[in-house]
């Protein structure tokens, strides 16, 4: 098949051979000519609406404007500065109940070996960047809110625990619960049914005997009052103290006691020294625990073993 062709000027008759080739490349030629106008066409539309209508070219191919990426940031920034500003907080109630744990334990163990943890500080970082869409940012935002509110539900909780600590701690630094001695003794008896030293028969033993040079020095087990000294036959010079909640303590077969009744002593303080006076078989202290109970006030003994923190 041929297609004829005749110009009128010159009255040339050409002929085009139509074949199957022919009209394949045409088709083609036709196809890419459509293609070509209609990506320029799209590229064309797409830069106007980023312009004019944002709105309508991120629904269309999820692409943002450089404000909204500015906003998206500033958005990115102010949650994060939220969440860091409440870690901020926790990591100071943390620091604040170490600080209450440490001195837990200090009132256990007087003598404690602290050490500086190194710090690494060199602070790198890196990696691709790697953009998210829209619907990743809101995800995020979503995560950062969580984050925050758990933030703030911690920072509640550690802060009360902290408190509780604080509570804990006063409350047993108040009570007689130290060991009245620092080194250099022994324990030679121990509280509850003992055989007497004198009369070879059972017999109560209401307290612990700590064996130790005669001059070593006896300290206060808790917070208190000096609330009588004086000599006993059995207990030799004594020195009782008074602490809060109903207990008392008291310290015997001292040679030098160093405090005055109605003074204030605290845990640790210096108060006596070690002797060997009243009914005893050698240098040693003698140390009991009491509390008062009940409407008249009776005193019970309590072993002091159960009220030394660090005595395990």
């Amino acid at each position: 098949m041929q297609l004829m062709w005749i110009s009128e000027s010159t009255g040339r008759i050409k002929k085009i051979p139509i074949t199957m080739r022919t009209i394949l490349v045409g088709v083609a030629c036709t196809a890419l000519f459509f293609v070509v106008i209609g990506a320029a066409m799209n590229f064309i539309g797409f830069r106007i609406a980023i312009e004019k209508r944002p709105e309508l070219a991120r629904a269309m191919g999820g692409v943002i404007t450089q404000e909204q990426q500015k906003e998206i940031e500033g958005a990115y920034r102010q949650k994060l500065m939220m969440l860091n500003e409440k870690l901020e907080f926790i990591a100071l109630d943390l620091a604040e109940m170490r600080k209450t744990k440490d001195r837990f334990a200090q009132l256990a163990t007087p003598k404690v070996a602290g050490f500086e943890a190194q710090k690494y500080t060199e602070h790198a970082v890196g990696g691709p960047y790697k953009p998210i869409s829209d619907a990743n940012n809101q995800d995020f935002f979503k995560a950062l809110g969580a984050s925050i509110a758990d933030a703030k539900n911690f920072q509640k909780l550690i802060s009360q625990s902290n408190k509780d600590w604080i509570k804990q701690y006063a409350w047993l630094e108040s009570l007689p619960s130290s060991i009245p001695m620092l080194e250099g003794y022994k324990i030679t008896s121990t509280y509850g049914v003992r055989i007497d030293p004198y009369m070879g028969k059972p017999s109560q033993h209401e307290g612990l005997d700590f064996s130790a040079p005669i001059g070593a020095l006896i300290f206060s087990s808790g917070n208190g009052v000096i609330y009588k000294t004086g000599f006993d036959a059995s207990y030799g010079n004594f020195i009782e103290i008074k602490h809060q909640h109903g207990y008392r303590t008291k310290y015997a077969h001292v040679s030098e006691v160093s405090v005055q009744e109605n003074q204030i002593v605290k845990r640790g303080e210096p108060i006596a020294r070690v002797g060997n006076t009243g009914r005893s078989t050698g240098p040693h202290l003698h140390y009991e625990v009491m509390k008062d109970d009940g409407f008249f006030k009776a005193k019970r003994r309590i072993n002091p073993d159960e009220m030394i923190v660090g005595l395990r």
